[in-house]
């Protein structure tokens, strides 16, 4: 919504309406959009927001598996996506959370050496890499945990009611090659029993890298259809 509102600062004749979408990570950030408070959006309207594979934080807490598999499972190397959403809460409260809680030493000096300088999945490479060469990236079992998930938690969809309808693209091939059906399916039945308007569309041929562009025509009619 910041975005929003700075583009309505331009002189571009920026409106009032606003939709939203997103994809994996992003999914999980639309859904987390339609929950945004009110003061957040000002005179704007969000009209929808569409889901495409939505990684919900407080979902795939709930269920780790996928990418989070490395929070149970001390085989797995953890995904780069997990170690990202743990430090970014660490980053949100630095007065709570100390990585010392959730990381080795050698998680620490990962983080410290190549968070800023390596795109995600190359830093799931290294991350991989160093699991198997050197050892454990996160500490098994982790510490402080129940308050690095109440972080996680308040920072999540899944909480409140949506404001507006939410469109969820499931790409249920192999159920779900990076963010598990499960979520996508957990996420979808947490907020339509918040009493949100939920509408679901599978698309069975599609993987999560194939699902954007399959369905990118159904989300844009689907928006479109909601416009005033």
């Amino acid at each position: 919504m910041n975005i929003v509102h700075a583009a309505r600062s331009l002189p571009a004749g920026a409106g009032t309406v606003v939709a939203c979408s997103g994809w994996s990570q992003g999914g999980g950030t639309a859904a987390a959009v339609a929950e945004l408070d009110p003061e957040d959006f000002g005179d704007l309207t969000l009209i929808g927001s569409v889901c495409m594979s939505p990684g919900v934080p407080s979902i795939a807490l709930e269920h780790p598996s996928g990418p989070t598999a490395g929070l149970t499972n001390e085989a797995v190397a953890p995904d780069s996506h997990l170690v990202m959403m743990l430090c970014g809460v660490h980053a949100a409260n630095p007065r709570e959370l100390d990585l010392a809680d959730v990381f080795t030493p050698l998680g620490i000096e990962i983080i410290e050496t190549a968070w800023n300088s390596q795109p995600v999945h190359h830093l799931n490479d290294t991350i991989a890499r160093l699991f198997r060469l050197k050892g454990p990236i996160l500490q098994s079992p982790p510490r402080n945990f129940d308050a690095w998930k109440q972080a996680i938690i308040r920072g999540s969809a899944a909480q409140v009611k949506p404001i507006c309808p939410v469109l969820v693209c499931v790409d249920s091939f192999e159920e779900g090659t990076v963010v598990p059906v499960v979520w996508q399916q957990a996420y979808s039945t947490a907020a339509t029993a918040l009493g949100g308007l939920i509408e679901v569309r599978d698309y069975p041929n599609d993987d999560h890298f194939s699902l954007p562009q399959s369905c990118a025509d159904d989300s844009r009619a689907w928006l479109t259809r909601l416009l005033p």
